[in-house]
């Protein structure tokens, strides 16, 4: 009942709020239509919740019972006396309430966070592996490109060869890799025995989804130089992408062990663990990506905070989330993230803005819009919940046709 504590604590600051008002760009006139009889009580509930900590028990819950009196098939006057029963230890009484609500609005349940933040979660709407950010296909090729220049043309190309190299990168930069591969197998021909030359041929092939012709080629490179680290993670890769987990789990670990403090790889092997529910695990090798402090830095913060987000560390991946936010201003998915975090810990003022800032994105996210009709019904703002249900329901969002019977009733 933790959670149902923290939502009931939070729920209790903002009961006093004014109904808001629909956004100005409504076109739905029949939300004014939705029956309004269970308002009636609301004035009662937030009454008792004011008289909460200073009256006496029992005039609260005169309170509660003279709302469920007036209005009997109200699930949010009885969950509320189960709420108040469980704070002083009548559990059995509080059950009893529970299962007449559940039989009213089973939602309503989940809402009151009484079957945990399990039963949230599961009401909302929540697609963690659609809001994953990563680097884009130019970005890795770009930062690939510089890892090549930097790191290897000193040590193992020769002036010519280095000479040579730079247009192919500038096709590889330009998304030509048929042309760039083409220009690699020459350049093969008189740098025989170059680990960079075959790494690269790797690198094309997998961009060319031929990710067996890649692993081959990798292979060939750390053949000719062992500790030739960037191979041992080109490899993984294309083995992730082939399901090869367990292949790509040891030879990210043959790369960390060659070079202990190459983010990407931090990254790829904390994906495995997270993948495989090896959660503390995964949530290590993100931390150790953001302390390096390379490519991928953002997509370390909201993964770590995605995956403390599975270990039931709510708050933790809401510090995570607000970290990074900022950084994308025009990603929807993210404020939606948040403001689920924030509803599944009881911020209710919070989630509503996360959603809006979502929505203000992009006014088409219907999910959006749902979540924030649920946290509208938990502040009692039933006019701006219902629109939201119904604008959900309009941008296709199916979800929304199993509630709406059950919050926005005729």
């Amino acid at each position: 009942m933790k959670y149902a504590l923290i939502i009931t604590i939070s729920l209790l600051s903002y009961l006093g709020l004014e109904a808001q008002t629909p956004p100005a760009n409504s076109n739905k006139s029949n939300i004014n239509n939705f029956s309004t009889g269970k308002r009636t009580v609301y004035p009662l509930l937030q009454r008792a919740n004011a008289e909460i900590g200073i009256s006496e028990f029992e005039d609260v819950f005169s309170i509660l019972d003279n709302a469920v009196a007036q209005n009997p098939n109200s699930a949010e006057a009885l969950l509320s006396r189960a709420r108040y029963k469980y704070h002083i230890g009548k559990v059995a009484e509080a059950k009893l309430d529970i299962e007449r609500a559940k039989k009213i609005n089973p939602y309503l349940v989940d809402l009151y966070g009484f079957n945990g933040a399990g039963g949230l979660m599961n009401l909302i709407s929540f697609n963690p592996e659609q809001d994953l950010i990563k680097l884009t296909k130019a970005e890795k090729i770009e930062g690939y490109s510089r890892f090549l220049k930097k790191s290897f043309k000193k040590k193992y190309l020769s002036n010519a060869t280095r000479e040579k190299l730079s247009p192919i990168l500038m096709t590889m930069n330009e998304g030509q890799f048929e042309e760039a591969l083409a220009a690699v197998d020459k350049l093969a021909e008189t740098e025989v025995g170059n680990p960079v030359i075959y790494d690269l041929r790797g690198f094309l092939l997998r961009n060319l989804e031929d990710d067996d012709g890649a692993i081959d080629a990798f292979i060939l490179a750390t053949s000719i130089k062992p500790k030739f680290y960037i191979s041992w993670y080109n490899q993984a890769v294309s083995e992730r992408n082939l399901g090869l987990y367990e292949d790509c789990k040891a030879h990210l670990d043959k790369c960390l062990e060659i070079q202990s403090e190459f983010a990407p790889a931090y990254l790829e092997r904390a994906s495995y663990y997270k993948k495989m529910g090896k959660y503390e695990a995964a949530i290590k090798d993100y931390t150790k990506a953001i302390i390096i402090k390379e490519e991928g830095y953002a997509e370390a913060y909201l993964n770590r905070g995605l995956t403390k987000m599975a270990t039931g560390d709510y708050s933790g991946a809401v510090a995570d989330l607000n970290t990074i936010v900022d950084e994308f201003p025009d990603n929807e998915q993210l404020r939606l993230n948040r403001g689920n975090l924030n509803l599944v810990l009881g911020n209710h003022d919070e989630a509503f803005r996360d959603f809006t800032s979502a929505i203000e994105i992009n006014r088409d996210f219907a999910e959006a819009y749902f979540n924030r009709a649920l946290v509208s019904m938990l502040l009692y703002n039933i006019q701006i919940g219902c629109f939201d249900f119904v604008e959900s329901q309009s941008l296709g969002f199916e979800k929304v046709n199993e509630v709406l019977p059950y919050f926005c009733n005729n």
